[in-house]
């Protein structure tokens, strides 16, 4: 266990460190060589955990976000898929269209119908994009939760 004298000395290490140095660069290099990519694992142990930001640290907690994230990533999935694809819901889009472009009473109201369907299908896809980012953000909190995904071995 660090006691606080190897904390304190370990401060005034960093400090006479950075105070050597001559140039931000030059404290970049250094410190990319010297611990970054250090081939002593304990280091780079150390410089992966003051890297990495804080998050909760109970892996219940983190599973628990990470289920929330994956019940928010099928709603948004199966509401980008309805947007683009109604029938999956059993929504008639030409009979919306139609009752938008005939709100509108204008000779462009046919190009209103056009416009509103490619807005309908740039809502379905940003609702699809948003889905897969938080199917990426389950899978950091699974990792932080200590959970790790693994693909099945290849059978020879």
């Amino acid at each position: 266990m660090s006691t606080g004298v190897e904390v304190d000395q370990l401060n005034a290490d960093i400090k006479r460190f950075v105070g050597d140095s001559k140039t931000e660069y030059g404290l970049y290099e250094q410190i990319r060589d010297h611990f970054i990519n250090s081939p002593d694992e304990d280091i780079r142990k150390f410089v992966n955990l003051i890297q990495r930001p804080f998050y909760a640290s109970s892996s219940i907690l983190n599973f628990v976000v990470s289920i929330f994230q994956l019940v928010i990533s099928a709603f948004l999935l199966v509401l980008g898929i309805s947007v683009i694809s109604p029938s999956v819901l059993n929504i008639s889009v030409p009979q919306i269209l139609q009752e938008f472009a005939s709100l509108a009473q204008s000779p462009g109201g046919n190009n209103a119908a056009f416009v509103l369907e490619g807005l309908l299908f740039l809502t379905g896809i940003a609702f699809i994009t948003d889905a897969f980012n938080h199917l990426r953000s389950a899978a950091f909190y699974l990792r932080i939760a200590g959970i790790e995904l693994q693909e099945p071995a290849a059978k020879h």
